[in-house]
């Protein structure tokens, strides 16, 4: 006769937890309840390592969820399942928690607690009313004391967050592990904040690979040759490097922020609590959060300035990747994967194809995305990477504008100093004027933030402003399509431009509307190369700073850009304008050249 399964789910909250003994003792629980009820242990095992049940996250969407999804597939019905103690299966409140227990008892599971070999079915809850009132009381006391922990961790993380920020500049942060593990790339000493003797330098080489195009498949496999990953993996792997970790690596904490979301406090230390009406029209209350920033908790791998400019080219697809096809290294286009060139017809990405050798194309995505192409022919490459680099050079080597970092500083200073004025003044006010003023501080501290972006969106565009090395864009040879320092230049574009629109018009031009990262616009258009004619560059003049320089570079300044773009409409144009200022002196018309002559 065929014994009853007995599936065992194991569960912890905390990660310091996986090094010592809570997984061999649940284990060894699961085998003793097995021997003293008959039952066979079965081999799959359902466990949520360092995952918290304090707000339900195993029972939503981990393992616990899993084993109830199984039953009735994998989990035959009928089948124990052992757990250490109620707690382990939930820590929300003790109605939410019982909800949980009594689905999975609903569904023909017994549950079995390892601590006091205490048996729940569906049936001795719903008839027992001691089972039911400890059942209510164990997950009651649970939760209690889950939100004594957490009341205990917050208070403890304000005053370190409070005593961070009032620390003297350039000394190391007091570590904060309370709320949010550390880093790998950082470490502790005394309980401060320093670089980890080991994988800082390694950090410090993802950063630098990045800066070159390596892909994150490049960047992991020189990690698992050359270094032993710092964590373990779900599955407690500690071989390799995760493909998640090198993926979510490039974030605010390379130049040194970490953020720490707590539960709201009034002045009083009570939770704010938001109410909420749901569809049913009922109403349930939210405890709200807010949000505690320091800038310079861990020991910066790069400054702010880098950190944005790379992140905003590394968010584009594949903009780093460089292809390899054996020992052959292929095209690198220049314009292409790094989210700037787009299709002025349809408005997809326009991407390289490598229609002969050498000398690749850019072709809109349209068929590959729809089914069916736009119509707008790709051109090829060369020509306008060899504009593109021209004016780029052009444009910012050559373009001094104001340094406004000092006025973001005062004014998002003198904001906060208000704000904190106020925030003082609230706790001399009474009750009638709290409401004013609290509206007048969310006021301040909306307009606060609204700087703070705009603040970080200057600094973006300033890093490629202060980027040295602009100049050496006229020197770059573009007809050598597989040098790797076109993976370095293609970032620096990505600095440079914001888009890139391309239409093609009568058949043999490509106008190209080019937006610069400080919002200036620039047209270009080219003339494509055919048998018996040559091809040419033409770029409105009236947007060019050293014209002596673009010339050299074989770029032709054109006065009247539109007559090209559009001979009929220009010359319409020129019609009405001529019409609408003539004058007659005796009779006769004065004309245009008349009329500047004068």
């Amino acid at each position: 006769m065929n014994k009853t399964k007995l599936f065992s789910y194991v569960r912890f909250s905390s990660g310091k937890q996986s090094d010592g003994q809570s997984v061999e003792r649940q284990t060894a629980t699961a085998n003793r309840i097995a021997n003293q009820y008959g039952l066979e242990l079965d081999t799959l095992s359902f466990r949520d390592l360092g995952v918290s049940a304090f707000k339900g996250k195993n029972a939503a969407q981990g393992n616990l969820r899993e084993f109830i999804n199984q039953i009735g597939k994998r989990v035959p019905v009928g089948s124990w399942l052992v757990v250490e103690n109620l707690d382990r299966l939930s820590r929300e409140e003790s109605l939410s928690a019982l909800d949980i227990l009594k689905e999975i008892l609903r569904k023909g599971i017994t549950v079995v607690t390892g601590m006091d070999s205490k048996v729940y079915t569906y049936e001795s809850l719903s008839s027992s009313t001691m089972d039911l009132v400890m059942s209510v009381l164990l997950f009651s006391r649970a939760h209690e004391e889950s939100v004594t922990k957490k009341n205990r961790v917050e208070s403890q993380a304000r005053s370190l967050i409070q005593k961070n920020l009032n620390r003297e500049s350039g000394t190391p942060a007091f570590v904060i592990e309370s709320i949010g593990q550390n880093v790998w790339w950082s470490a502790q000493d005394n309980g401060k904040v320093i670089k980890h003797p080991e994988y800082f330098s390694v950090a410090q080489k993802i950063i630098s690979m990045k800066w070159d195009g390596c892909s994150p498949g490049e960047i992991q496999r020189y990690l698992n040759e050359n270094h032993q990953p710092p964590t373990k993996d779900k599955r407690g792997n500690a071989d390799i490097w995760g493909m998640n970790l090198i993926r979510g690596f490039l974030n605010p904490t390379v130049h040194g922020r970490k953020e720490f979301v707590l539960d709201k406090r009034d002045l009083n230390g009570a939770l704010v609590r938001k109410r909420h009406i749901d569809e049913s029209g009922d109403e349930y209350w939210i405890t709200e959060k807010e949000t505690f920033v320091i800038e310079d908790y861990y020991p910066a791998l790069m400054i702010e300035t880098d950190y944005l400019t790379l992140a905003s080219m590394d968010k584009a697809r594949s903009a780093t990747r460089n292809s390899v096809n054996g020992n052959e290294l292929r095209e690198i286009g220049l314009l292409s994967g790094i989210g700037v060139l787009r299709c002025g017809k349809c408005g997809l990405p326009m991407t390289k194809n490598s229609a002969a050798k050498s000398r690749f194309r850019y072709v809109c995505t349209s068929k590959n995305t729809t089914g069916k192409s736009c119509g707008n022919a790709g051109f090829t490459g060369q020509p306008l990477e060899h504009v593109i680099l021209q004016l780029i050079a052009d444009h910012v080597w050559n373009n001094n504008q104001e340094d406004r970092t000092e006025w973001f500083n005062h004014e998002i200073d003198k904001l906060d100093r208000q704000i904190k004025k106020l925030v003082r003044l609230a706790t001399l006010t009474e009750d009638s004027g709290i409401d004013e003023l609290a509206t007048e501080i969310n006021s301040y501290k909306k307009q606060k933030r609204e700087l703070e972006f705009k603040f970080s969106e200057y600094k973006l565009e300033k890093s490629a402003q202060i980027s040295t090395g602009w100049d050496e864009f006229r020197k770059f040879d573009t007809e050598d399509v597989t040098n790797p320092d076109r993976k370095r230049i293609r970032l620096k574009i990505k600095q440079a431009i914001r888009s890139i629109d391309c239409t093609t018009f009568n058949n043999r031009y490509g106008l190209f509307m080019v937006k610069y990262m400080d919002n200036s616009e620039q047209r270009i258009v080219l003339k494509y190369n055919r048998r018996s004619s040559p091809g040419e560059a033409f770029v409105d003049i009236h947007t060019v700073n050293d014209r002596v320089l673009v010339e050299l570079a074989g770029i032709t300044l054109h006065t009247h850009i539109e007559k090209l773009i559009d001979p009929v409409a220009y010359e319409a144009t020129q019609q009405a304008w001529i019409k609408a200022n003539q004058q007659h002196v005796d009779g006769v018309p004065i004309t245009i050249i008349d009329e500047l002559t004068q």
